[in-house]
């Protein structure tokens, strides 16, 4: 069973000052044995150009003391990390004897960004009316819940995009026979299930971390497209990106685990990344409009934690570029338990994947914030020393 668990930037900077404090205590760059450099990663013909991190601006120096930091076990619960800059992959590691290039990782809830992005698509293709139209007109089969909550009439894709819905949601344990995460995925219909719960708050007012938002995003794609989410996505986002095979597992319902079901390999995600940094254009396709792009990576909802915010299913953190105007919420992430994580900071023209831990029973210790760490204390000096 999977546990969801998600930490805040305000629980992660303790995180992230317990990891400067142990790494400086013999102060690494000054120890650092021989500088050997970095090979470029492998060019597969995949789609990515490929050269070394210098060749992007990134300090070569510290790469290599990140690199040598992952293997020798001083990072630890990462399984791999891929790094881009400027559209170009610089920077690929695998470091678990069962991951490597060509390997299927679990995303978890990094799914949740998969699955907005195909909203997206949706969106451009005229399917839907924009991220402020109703669930009541996105669900006409549902219309009886409409009419007997007049309440809920107000509720708007936008809501549901950014877990801002009301609606009650018990949910972090899936395997809890107690909790909504555990019925839903077992219901004859999971939209009716999750629109069915009780209005908490009004829409748009409080933010509510649940899995029942991201499966309604899936059952709307049913609905818009008349197609299952990873049929769609197959033919309107992997296939244009040349994104491989994908595996996408499903719930009782039929509609996808929109969740946290998703399995891709590490240079597939990172395109993902790059298609949001590039606002939605690929090989000179329009894939998703630059203004959906701007609307999902605007940080809409304040969070549990005080210093992060909430995109359409992306998370924002704290971070602007040095000297620079850029976005306060300028560290964008695709956020799995485990530490799965899709980095996107427009400010450095940079995208980053991290696979986590994949132990049996998800006991993955202090894996969720391992990511943020290594972004904060490396990858982000490497460019942006600040």
């Amino acid at each position: 069973m999977r546990r969801r668990l998600k930490f805040g930037v305000g629980g992660l900077l303790g995180a992230l000052a317990f990891a400067a404090s142990a790494a400086s205590g013999c102060s690494p760059l000054a120890t650092w044995p021989e500088a050997t450099g970095l090979a470029a990663p492998a060019d597969l013909g995949d789609g990515w150009a490929v050269g070394p991190v210098e060749s992007q601006g990134l300090d070569g120096r510290r790469m290599e003391l990140l690199d040598h930091d992952i293997r020798s076990g001083r990072s630890a619960e990462i399984d791999a990390l891929l790094v881009a800059r400027n559209g170009v992959l610089v920077y690929e590691g695998y470091f678990h004897p069962a991951t490597a290039v060509d390997t299927f990782h679990q995303l978890n809830s990094v799914t949740k960004s998969v699955t907005s992005i195909l909203v997206g698509v949706t969106a451009r293709q005229g399917l839907l009316d924009g991220y402020d139209q109703s669930l009541e007109s996105l669900f006409p089969e549902l219309a009886d819940i409409f009419a007997q909550d007049a309440a809920k009439r107000s509720l708007t894709l936008r809501h549901v995009l950014t877990m801002s819905t009301g609606l009650a949601w018990d949910g972090l344990e899936e395997g809890n026979r107690e909790q909504d995460g555990f019925y839903v995925r077992r219901a004859p219909d999971a939209a009716r299930y999750v629109l069915d719960k009780p209005l908490e708050a009004e829409p748009g007012t409080r933010f509510l971390y649940s899995d029942g938002s991201s499966l309604l995003l899936a059952a709307v794609l049913r609905n818009v497209s008349g197609m299952e989410a990873d049929a769609f996505a197959r033919t309107e986002l992997f296939d244009p990106l040349g994104i491989g095979p994908t595996m996408w597992q499903h719930i009782d319902d039929g509609l996808v685990e929109a969740g946290g079901g998703l399995f891709m390999r590490g240079r597939d995600l990172l395109k993902l990344g790059q298609l949001y940094l590039q606002r939605g254009m690929w090989n000179g396709r329009q894939i998703v409009t630059g203004e959906w792009v701007d609307a999902s990576l605007r940080p809409w909802t304040e969070t549990d934690w005080p210093t992060s915010r909430y995109g359409f299913q992306w998370w924002m953190y704290p971070w602007s570029p040095s000297g620079g105007s850029g976005e306060r919420f300028g560290l964008i992430a695709g956020s799995g338990y485990g530490g799965q994580k899709l980095f996107i900071v427009p400010g450095l023209d940079l995208v980053a994947v991290f696979f986590g831990c994949t132990t049996e029973g998800y006991d993955c210790g202090i894996s969720d914030t391992v990511p943020e760490t290594v972004m904060y204390n490396y990858i982000l000096p490497a460019v942006d020393p600040g």
